[in-house]
């Protein structure tokens, strides 16, 4: 599939859902470790210190740091800074698919 290769979605890509139920209905779905990812939504607090730990050590594949109407806009500059500086240190080199 080209589906990665389209910067912006395409009519023609496909995704994540429809494989997944794809490969249900093959027999080949196998679930994922629950540490696989973590959602951190809103107004973390107190949860940013586990979030920033959760980047610098690599404790799952993927982290979800969501922003929403929860997360007071004054909050979000104090925390911007520390969260972005866990992700430099952890991650100091682009990846391939950065410009």
């Amino acid at each position: 599939s080209t589906t990665s290769s389209h910067k912006f979605r395409d009519r023609s890509d496909v995704n994540q859902w429809l494989m997944k139920y794809w490969q249900i209905a093959k027999g080949i779905f196998y679930p994922r470790s629950p540490n696989f990812s973590k959602y951190y939504g809103g107004n973390f607090d107190p949860g940013e210190e586990e979030a920033i730990h959760d980047i610098k050590n690599h404790v799952h594949k993927l982290i979800c740091l969501n922003d929403n109407d929860r997360l007071p806009i004054e909050r979000f500059e104090e925390l911007l800074p520390r969260i972005v500086q866990a992700y430099n240190d952890t991650y100091p080199n682009k990846s391939e698919f950065e410009n």
